[in-house]
């Protein structure tokens, strides 16, 4: 198709945050003669976290890393359903005030299967987190907010704690962790906002 026919498609190649941004809009025509956006879908490649300034000002924490996948949206009713398949490598998050002693959170990759609803619900479906601090995997929701923010965060998971981790929290980590999880996996809870999450083992 092409964006002077009855069902126009725009194709896009484009630079996004020192990385790029590749894909195609399909639109439909209304009866009056204008261009209504149906579904879409894009590839990232290499998109620097850091140049983001939305997601900086979502969090207090400083965050860096490569992110890179598939995105997809598509018109349900009057609003968009959309899904995405990510992948963040070299991934840092800077925590301050520190917790546990840590004062930062490394992962060579994260690889995420996401969803997001007309409702403005993020799902986390699956989460998997591999690094030389922690191995894990996360899943639950994100209710999003206006401002970012203020997002409601209801997400659980397990981590594994590798001897990196142990060796910055030192001897806290045997007073926090001990006689909890089974097998090195210690299951968590993260809930409260964005800009105000609230971290609990259970």
């Amino acid at each position: 198709g092409s964006i002077l026919g009855s069902k126009p498609v725009i194709y896009f190649d484009a630079d996004l945050y020192k990385g790029n941004a590749r894909g195609k809009i399909n639109l439909s025509r209304t009866k009056e003669g204008s261009a209504k956006l149906i579904s879409g879908k894009a590839r990232l490649k290499k998109i620097f976290l850091n140049k983001i300034k939305r997601l900086q000002e979502a969090t207090p924490y400083k965050i860096k890393g490569i992110l890179g996948g598939n995105i997809n949206w598509e018109l349900k009713g009057n609003s968009y359903d959309g899904g995405a398949d990510l992948e963040a490598l070299n991934f840092d998050i800077e925590i301050n005030p520190p917790v546990f002693n840590l004062d930062r959170l490394t992962f060579d990759r994260i690889q995420a299967k996401v969803s997001v609803t007309a409702i403005r619900n993020l799902e986390i479906k699956e989460c998997v987190l591999s690094g030389s601090q922690i191995n894990g995997n996360i899943s639950g929701n994100i209710i999003l907010k206006k401002p970012a923010k203020k997002s409601i965060l209801k997400i659980k998971g397990k981590f594994e704690p590798r001897p990196a981790f142990f060796a910055k929290m030192g001897r806290l980590a045997s007073l926090i962790f001990k006689n909890k999880g089974k097998k090195g996996s210690f299951p968590f809870r993260l809930r409260g906002t964005l800009d105000k999450p609230s971290f609990s083992l259970r």
